[in-house]
């Protein structure tokens, strides 16, 4: 039985799409080791595909799947790509949960679509007649697809939310690889940013975006400077559109202990000497992937209480959760760990513990592959 995932993205994007792509793998082993084959299909353009793929026996395709939603041409000639390869499970990420060629898609041999939905945000419930619909487009045959699975409760009840069937709608929490954590650098921090071993140093992650909550970070940061007896550093990691407009806002609050690090590649190095991580969020993340590599790291979080996030943390055991877009609550609540060693050591611990049980790849790609595989 032949499986293709389609990557919405191209290789080498880095981020949360790396952790999909170890997901892939880990789903195409498994998938292999049951007598199957596994391909993938990238868009045009990026870094060439994963070594770590190639090592695990997945093929490539190259095809841009964005256009099959306006071309015909192009869902002509994806209707060739499924048959020239016999796919017979078609794993779609972050693609609706119906659509009109979905039929199209079963015909040329696809025996069931896989929709994994990663997807963060509010959305927009449509009433009256227009909802009704698209409930019942969901229960037409062939036209919704068969496997529904949403990264966290939050995703899963906003698909429900949509139509789709109870009985096809499943939660597969996240995983990560924790060995990328379990042996972090002694000290990697403090010397990245040129301070002493014993410096309180803040951690914080991700894409550049303004609804990560950067602009929240640095105006919390800035109330923690004013706090002359703890000496706090503030070190971001990450690169991305917004990255000139936070340098602007640091230089106007005028920040003298805040670092930016640009994209780095040792995150799990330098998050495990941190004394806190923040995941300072505006809008409804999906999961949370930083709040779970710094539970990974034994390092306790501070969090925004939206989306997916706050079931992932423990309120007072594995971190704390603060309103989203409120520096003061963020700063305050970062105090409190910096002021409460032993607060920390705890929730860092605790942290550990749940990240291992809960969110190890492996019990991603059991729970995944069970779900994924036609009887």
């Amino acid at each position: 039985m032949n499986l293709l995932f389609v990557a919405n993205f191209p290789p080498g994007v880095g981020y949360a799409w790396h952790t999909i792509e170890e997901v892939f793998r880990g789903l195409a082993l498994r998938w292999q080791a049951a007598g199957g084959r596994v391909y993938i299909c990238y868009p045009p353009g990026g870094e060439a595909p994963p070594a770590r793929f190639r090592d695990a026996g997945i093929e490539f395709l190259q095809f841009d799947y964005m256009r099959v939603k306006t071309e015909r041409r192009a869902l002509g000639a994806f209707v060739s790509l499924l048959r020239r390869h016999a796919i017979e499970v078609l794993y779609l990420t972050d693609k609706p949960s119906w659509r009109w060629h979905y039929p199209l898609l079963r015909a040329a041999g696809v025996r069931r679509i896989v929709v994994h939905d990663r997807t963060s945000g509010e959305r927009t419930q449509r009433p009256g007649l227009i909802g009704a619909a698209k409930r019942a487009w969901h229960r037409i045959p062939g036209l919704s697809a068969d496997v529904l699975i949403g990264v966290s409760e939050f995703v899963a009840k906003r698909m429900l939310a949509s139509g789709t069937p109870p009985d096809r709608t499943f939660v597969v929490y996240n995983g990560i690889p924790l060995e990328r954590f379990a042996r972090p650098r002694a000290g990697a921090l403090a010397a990245t940013i040129g301070v002493p071993l014993d410096t309180p140093i803040v951690f914080a992650s991700g894409r550049a975006h303004h609804y990560k909550g950067i602009d929240t970070l640095l105006r919390a940061a800035a109330r923690l400077e004013r706090l002359g007896d703890l000496a706090v550093h503030v070190a971001y990691c990450g690169d991305g559109p917004a990255l000139p407009d936070f340098r602007r806002t640091a230089e106007e609050l005028g920040l003298r202990r805040f670092h930016f690090l640009g994209r780095r590649g040792d995150v799990p190095d330098l998050l495990g000497s941190a004394a806190v991580a923040v995941v300072p969020s505006h809008w409804a993340e999906a999961f949370g992937l930083t709040v779970v590599e710094a539970m990974a790291a034994g390092v306790p979080v501070v969090a925004s209480a939206v989306g997916g996030i706050p079931e992932l943390i423990d309120e007072g055991v594995t971190g704390l959760l603060v309103p989203p877009a409120d520096p003061e609550a963020l700063a305050t609540a970062v105090e409190r760990l910096l002021r409460d060693p032993a607060a920390r050591a705890a929730m860092g611990a605790a942290g550990r513990e749940v990240a291992h049980r809960r969110f190890a790849i492996d019990r991603v790609v059991d729970e995944l592959f069970r779900l994924v595989r036609p009887a």
